[in-house]
């Protein structure tokens, strides 16, 4: 059993966000996920939409900071990670900073860093 969920984790993240279930499919009605889809025998959400936190529905992904959700995985699915849905609005989480479309982890100077974009004072 432990197994099985370890699996469907790693299909979910693999898949970029877009898996929902680990489950096979005929047709979009096998999906149990509100908006999936039956692509090549297995439930995902469409193109530019996301599976929200709880794999309950498939939402939109909210393009860019500012943009209006009501999930965060709508937000990190376009800011990348530390993008996060603050009060009806992507954000970037504290301790990231937002850049070039994307959230970056903030370093101060002096800080370890992983790209330039890190860099922030």
């Amino acid at each position: 059993m432990m197994m099985r969920v370890l699996i469907a984790i790693l299909i979910t993240i693999g898949t970029s966000g877009r898996s929902v279930r680990a489950s096979e499919c005929k047709t979009d009605e096998d999906c149990q996920v509100d908006g999936a889809v039956c692509t090549n025998g297995q439930c995902a959400c469409p193109p530019e939409y996301v599976a929200n936190s709880i794999y309950t529905s498939c939402l939109p992904v909210a393009h860019g900071y500012g943009a209006s959700c009501s999930d965060n995985l709508q937000c990190s699915a376009s800011l990348m990670s530390g993008g996060f849905c603050n009060q009806g609005h992507c954000d970037c989480e504290p301790g990231y900073h937002y850049f070039l479309g994307n959230c970056w982890k903030t370093s101060g100077l002096f800080e370890k860093c992983y790209t330039d974009e890190n860099c922030f004072v």
